[in-house]
């Protein structure tokens, strides 16, 4: 909703480039790049199918920032990214995640996406906004 706060994590659900990806996001999170490595990620995995390697991994995400080979080596081993990989694995574990999307309100209500039936997405956005906001305010008997 409007005004409230969302943070995504990556979690390493993806196969062997699942800890690369998420070191990587980590970094971008650091950046203040997050969206627009995601979009960059996204679009070399799921529409260019060319993100076989973690050498892949590194060339999309310098593309998408920048930033040189030498700064990214330095940065992804840095004590923060190290930090906020930990920090993702941590949530990852504790919150028991089986799949993504994943969405939590308040690191307390699971959002079970299944659970929305409706004829739109628009309707799906609708519904799903509603619960997240009763949620926000603290009804966890939100409909």
């Amino acid at each position: 909703p409007h005004g409230d706060r969302m943070i995504k994590y990556h979690v390493n659900l993806l196969g062997p480039l699942g800890h690369e990806l998420t070191r990587a996001r980590a970094l971008a999170m650091m950046m203040k790049e997050t969206d627009v490595v995601e979009k960059a990620f996204f679009m070399a995995d799921m529409v260019e199918k060319r993100l076989h390697s973690p050498d892949d991994v590194h060339r999309v995400f310098m593309s998408a920032t920048g930033i040189s080979r030498g700064e990214y080596d330095r940065s992804i081993k840095s004590p923060a990214v190290n930090d906020m990989v930990a920090l993702q694995e941590r949530l990852f574990k504790e919150y028991g995640v089986r799949g993504t999307p994943s969405v939590y309100v308040r690191g307390r209500y699971h959002i079970n996406n299944a659970a929305f039936s409706a004829f739109s997405v628009e309707d799906f956005r609708s519904r799903y906004a509603a619960v997240v906001r009763k949620l926000l305010a603290g009804n966890p008997d939100a409909d």
